[in-house]
């Protein structure tokens, strides 16, 4: 589990993470109230879609990418446009970028990924637990954030509020245009 965790916070200063970064940070900028829970719920979906893709237990389609992105702009303008969302609600609908993110994501393959998603490809449960943390380390980074903006609570909610809707709305757009396997290919090629 260390070794996983630490291999991922490795990974996080990688081009390769940045698809997983930028869509569960916009979720900790997009949420009003409850940021460390919506980064917390963008993270069960980034694994939940990455184990699915690994074990193979859902096929990788693009029509389930283009679902998932369509949710993403749902949720973005939910953020942007609705005043006082329930919090329940918040947290609930942080899934779907996350989940989002981890569809999208082309990981750079360490020893401790390798290993991990050779478990998944053979549907072992216990692969999802050190998945879990290996994507933990690569957030990392959105974590603190989202506990900075839990501290600092004040005008600037709506602005942020915006900004992270955006931001999760350019990557759904670019999903929906077709043009993320370009940016991604790009970002991994990068990584090398």
């Amino acid at each position: 589990m260390i070794r996983a965790t630490l291999e991922g916070l490795r990974s996080s200063v990688l081009p390769c993470s940045v698809v997983l970064i930028l869509l569960v940070g916009a979720v900790a900028l997009g949420s009003r109230r409850m940021p460390v829970f919506s980064t917390v719920a963008a993270w069960m979906g980034a694994v939940v879609a990455i184990w699915a893709r690994a074990s193979g237990a859902v096929d990788a389609s693009r029509w389930i990418g283009l679902g998932l992105a369509l949710l993403t702009v749902g949720v973005a303008a939910v953020w942007v446009l609705a005043a006082e969302v329930p919090t329940v609600s918040e947290v609930t609908l942080a899934f779907f970028p996350g989940a989002l993110a981890g569809w999208l994501w082309q990981p750079c393959v360490g020893e401790a990924l390798g290993e991990i998603l050779q478990q998944a490809e053979r549907q072992e449960v216990s692969s999802v637990v050190s998945l879990g943390f290996y994507v933990a380390g690569i957030l990392t980074p959105v974590a603190v954030l989202a506990l900075l903006l839990t501290v600092a609570k004040g005008r600037a909610v709506r602005l942020r509020t915006t900004t992270g809707a955006a931001l999760a709305a350019l990557v759904a757009v670019l999903v929906l245009g077709g043009w993320e396997s370009q940016v991604l290919g790009w970002l991994a090629r990068m990584s090398v």
